[in-house]
């Protein structure tokens, strides 16, 4: 934890006011991990009540449910498909996509419009049946690996052609000026940009309009840190916090998944000596499913913990 400002204060008075020349921070790798770490447990207690508050407002407006497309994601993809996207290709994407352009240089600006591109592609697809059904049909012709490897030719050769062309160009300084002069700007666009995407999570996102702020709120406040880690720790470490984030959060919801739908049953209706007559891999994964949620919950009440110990310390030294 930091000696001369808590890692709560640190946050706070930079998401109050956004410093686009901050100066990294200087830690051992053993200290900023246990940093991010910290941070995570923020983020995970803050979603935890902001689930509860957003479970309230959709029972008092009518609606029980938020028909969350992730469900359906984890349901009905392959255990590859989902370690693939969630743990690897979402993390390194939304943080390119969100806070590489945070810090101006010409190739990370080409860079940014082609992940910015590839963005609006991406809501074009969500909405679009018929571009939906003309990409299906792309990625069973080349195959999953094949396509995301073409993909991702494509998005460097483009990414470096673009950086190239601002580099050659004048308006260059103007836009690392830009930068100087409106860093606040930036800082919250594309944090509020990252929290709003997440409208697109629920099916049915239009008729929740008026709870959408409270349901993408872990989402926002995620955002926040994550800026704030890309500007004061660097941009490997916000995707390090962004995939362990989604490794802590998905990885129990997989491992439940596995369960056979016969063995989720009885676990879920049946008497515990019924539970033991379930088949020997699915106990394995009931077992492994919770430890891991057990470990999960132990990470966050000790480094959450640890969190405000820090907070408090610094507080009283202030007085």
């Amino acid at each position: 934890m930091s000696k001369n400002t808590s890692l709560l204060s640190s946050l706070w008075n930079y998401v109050k006011k956004p410093d686009y020349n901050i100066s990294p921070v200087e830690k051992s790798f053993k200290e900023k991990l246990g940093d991010i770490i910290a941070y995570w447990s923020l983020g995970i207690v803050v979603a935890f009540f902001a689930a509860i508050l957003s479970a309230a407002l959709l029972s008092n407006v009518g609606v029980d449910d938020s028909q969350n497309i992730l469900q359906d994601f984890f349901t009905n993809s392959s255990v590859i498909v989902i370690v693939l996207i969630v743990f690897f290709v979402g993390p390194i994407t939304e943080e390119l996509i969100f806070r590489l352009g945070l810090r101006y240089s010409p190739y990370r600006f080409g860079f940014t419009l082609v992940f910015v591109l590839l963005l609006l592609f991406e809501l074009l697809i969500a909405n679009s049946a018929w571009l939906e059904s003309v990409l299906d049909t792309v990625i069973s012709f080349l195959n999953l690996f094949l396509f995301l490897g073409m993909l991702l030719i494509l998005i460097i050769s483009l990414g470096f052609l673009l950086g190239y062309i601002t580099s050659k160009c004048k308006f260059s300084k103007k836009i690392d000026s830009f930068y100087q002069k409106n860093f606040s700007l930036i800082f919250y666009s594309f944090t509020l940009t990252f929290g709003a995407i997440h409208f697109f999570n629920f099916a049915n996102f239009k008729d929740l309009w008026l709870v959408l702020p409270f349901l993408v709120a872990p989402q926002l406040f995620l955002g926040f840190i994550l800026a704030y880690i890309r500007m004061r720790y660097s941009l490997a470490w916000a995707m390090f916090y962004h995939f362990f984030h989604n490794t802590m959060a998905a990885l129990p919801i997989l491992l439940f998944a596995q369960i056979s739908n016969e063995s989720f049953d009885i676990i879920t209706s049946g008497s515990d000596s019924d539970i033991l007559n379930i088949t020997s891999s699915d106990k394995l994964f009931l077992a492994t499913g919770m430890g891991t949620s057990l470990l999960v919950f132990l990470l966050i009440i000790v480094f959450f913990s640890l969190l405000i110990r820090d907070h408090r310390r610094y507080s009283k030294l202030k007085k």
